[in-house]
């Protein structure tokens, strides 16, 4: 599931189930051991999970409607006990959330913060039309199934065995909750990119392992030997892993690191932002700012110079909402007002995603600012499949032969 799930590249989603998992494994032993500390080291876990991204508000209501179940199957029904540790719980995520909103407005950027958060994530999500939710999923699923296809099987028949099988009420209800919840997860937009299917994967792992264990149970009827049974199931687990590691062989152990991001990215500029980000270092002092028009991040990361503007990807800038051309406005100010050092201008069409709805005010405003004389043309990297060409001496520099290419401008004044 490496490639598939762009498991090789850091994403807010391995925080949100870092976060997550933990928290659920407090929970549960706080429930078991009514420890009302424990619920609310819970909330607190699960309140981080959330504020690495909006999606781990999934977890926090399976964790809710949890403690609501634990306390239902009690007889007799105590109100008092459900409350108590139902506000033990949100007492730990309004901490966390609480101690966030007051950094941000000590720091003076709540404003800012609700507009990303609450304003612009609201138009975000209602992009996809509903009809093309299934086939999104689909399109976006099935490879992630192709890459792993044993571990998938042994998933699906720990659903299966879930519901067949006569496992502890309590585990039940939470497997069938976790289950649930996690594809909520991965929902909000219907974008199912693939990062996003990070976030069911705890809940996959704990369904392989129901049916590890059954296959176990079931081996044990063949022999007495514990340590047999034992090796017999993590014999298939191993197997199952060494399938999905030998069909992404290519990928996980022949190619390198260039190939690999052609592979998964296709022509995103990721190598060729290291020698771009180098160049610019080499030629700033730490206190200079520069602008990036495309959505290339890491070229401010690896150069350690920050953006003019808060808006470090174009993508917001190119969707159909009511809000894309007002951030190209401010974009186009911000640049004016800061004069940056240099602008680095991506000409790859991934890193925009125009659509024919796109406002291209910036873009028409930048061919005439390069033009007004404050700016040069100091580098172009040129973008192949299997390679990438750096100019740097742009005497002998002949005119862009690819399709794909970065431009880096220095001010002259």
């Amino acid at each position: 599931m490496g490639q598939s799930l762009h498991r090789a590249y850091a994403n807010a989603e391995h925080f949100v189930i870092l976060f997550a998992s933990i928290g659920l494994m407090v929970l549960l032993q706080a429930l078991t051991g009514e420890r009302l500390s424990g619920l609310f080291g819970a909330g607190v876990l699960l309140g981080l999970s959330l504020i690495m991204k909006q999606h781990g508000i999934a977890f926090v209501g399976l964790a809710i409607l949890y403690i609501l179940n634990d306390s239902l199957m009690k007889r007799p029904f105590n109100w008092r006990d459900l409350t108590e540790k139902t506000l033990s719980f949100v007492g730990g995520v309004t901490l966390v959330i609480g101690a966030l909103c007051l950094i941000l407005i000590w720091t003076g950027v709540f404003h800012n913060f609700w507009f990303w958060t609450f304003e612009y994530a609201s138009t975000y999500v209602s992009q996809v039309p509903l009809t093309k939710a299934w086939p999104n999923f689909i399109d976006k699923f099935l490879p992630i199934v192709h890459s792993a296809p044993l571990i998938w099987i042994l998933c699906g028949l720990g659903v299966c065995l879930l519901i067949v099988k006569g496992l502890h009420q309590r585990s039940r209800v939470f497997m069938m909750l976790f289950a649930g919840f996690s594809v909520l997860s991965i929902c909000p937009g219907f974008f199912f990119r693939p990062h996003y299917f990070l976030l069911i994967l705890p809940c996959a792992s704990l369904f392989v392992g129901i049916t590890i264990s059954l296959f176990r149970g079931y081996f044990a009827r063949f022999s007495s030997q514990q340590y047999l049974t034992l090796l017999a199931a993590a014999g298939l687990l191993v197997f199952s892993l060494s399938h999905s590691v030998f069909h992404q062989r290519e990928y996980l152990f022949h190619l390198t690191p260039f190939q690999s991001s052609r592979s998964t990215f296709w022509m995103n500029p990721f190598p060729e932002s290291i020698e771009v980000a180098d160049y610019i270092q080499k030629h700033t002092a730490p206190d200079d700012r520069i602008a990036i028009l495309g959505s290339e991040p890491q070229i401010l990361f690896y150069s350690k110079r920050r953006s003019v503007s808060p808006y470090m990807y174009m993508y917001p800038l190119m969707e159909d909402h009511e809000f894309a051309l007002q951030m190209q406005k401010k974009f186009i100010k911000d640049i004016e007002e800061s004069n940056p050092r240099y602008i680095v201008y991506v000409g790859v069409s991934t890193s925009w995603l125009a659509r024919e709805y796109s406002h291209m005010d910036l873009v028409q405003w930048f061919d005439e600012y390069q033009n007004r004389g404050d700016m040069k043309l100091v580098g172009v990297v040129e973008s192949f499949k299997n390679k990438a060409a750096y100019h740097w001496d742009l005497e002998n520099f002949q005119p862009v032969s690819s399709q794909f290419w970065i431009a880096i401008f220095e001010r002259t004044n």
